[in-house]
This record gives C-alpha cells, structure tokens and sequence, in this order.
C-alpha cells in the first residue's frame, strides 16, 4: 500500500491544468457570480409583481439574470484566456501576466457600454486588482510570526 504525502493531498493547482481548465473555471465562475448579481440587481430594481403581473415580472429577472451572467462568464473566460497568454508571453507566472489577463478582461466591460472610455478604465482597474492579488498571494491579510505559530492559524 502506498503511502500518501501532503504534497498528494493539497488542493489541485488549477493552472497546473492548462489553458483549457482555466478557461473553463473562468468562465463558469464568471456565470454564478453574474446569476447571482443578476438576482440581486432584479430584485432591487424591479417593481412589485403585483404592479407589473407576474409574467412580466419573471420575464424581466431572466433578462436580467441572463444578461449578467453572460457578460460575467465572458470576463471571467476573458482572465483565464488572457492570463495564459501572459504567461505564454512573459515566460511564467506572475504579476505582469496576471495583469495581462486583468486587462483583457477588463476590456470587455466596454462592450456592453459601448464605450471605449469605460472599457480602458475597467481594463486598468482589473488589470491593478490582479496584479496586486498576484503580488500579495491572494490574500488581503498578511501573516506574522506569531500568527504562523497558532493552533488555528486562521482565527
């Protein structure tokens, strides 16, 4: 029988996978987070069902839901393409092609907008937010000594 490391049971490094996973992460990130702001937007935005009717009501949450979710899960397939290329462009991992990625994700914010201005400040935004969550690990805390020596490092 053979005996398991702790390197075999780490989580799966998702771009150990290839373009292809990220890709589809990405994307299939993208449409739970926009269903889920797609809900969240219709149910502050619309009317009561009871002013609009019950079919319309229904009809404009899909829309929503739909819209969102698709524009989402484009950006979100747009990171994971768009870091692979910067990471095939700058030899490896790391803050520039994390940023490439953001970039070109951000970008596509200006579609919908049809705007160039909105689509080259998304994609300066994106591109600083993941560069720096590159940079500092994914983490928005930073850990000390003392807190690497806890029993619960998390708490």
């Amino acid at each position: 029988m053979q005996t398991r490391t702790t390197e075999d049971m780490s989580p799966a490094n998702i771009t150990e996978e290839g373009c292809v996973t990220r890709f589809g992460a990405g994307a299939l990130s993208g449409v739970v987070a926009g269903v889920i702001y797609g809900g969240i937007n219709s149910a502050w935005t619309q009317h009561p069902a009871y002013l609009a009717g019950r079919k319309a009501t229904l009809r404009h949450t899909n829309m929503l839901i739909g819209r969102y979710a698709g524009l989402f899960g484009v950006v979100g397939a747009t990171y994971g393409a768009g870091s692979c290329f910067g990471e095939a462009v700058t030899g490896g991992k790391g803050a520039v092609s994390a940023g490439i990625g953001g970039a070109l994700a951000g970008a596509v914010l200006g579609i919908p907008a049809q705007s160039v201005r909105i689509g080259c400040g998304a994609a300066a935004a994106m591109a600083a937010a993941s560069a720096l969550a590159d940079i500092f690990d994914r983490r928005l805390s930073q850990k000390g000594e003392r807190d690497t020596k806890k029993l619960y490092p998390n708490w």
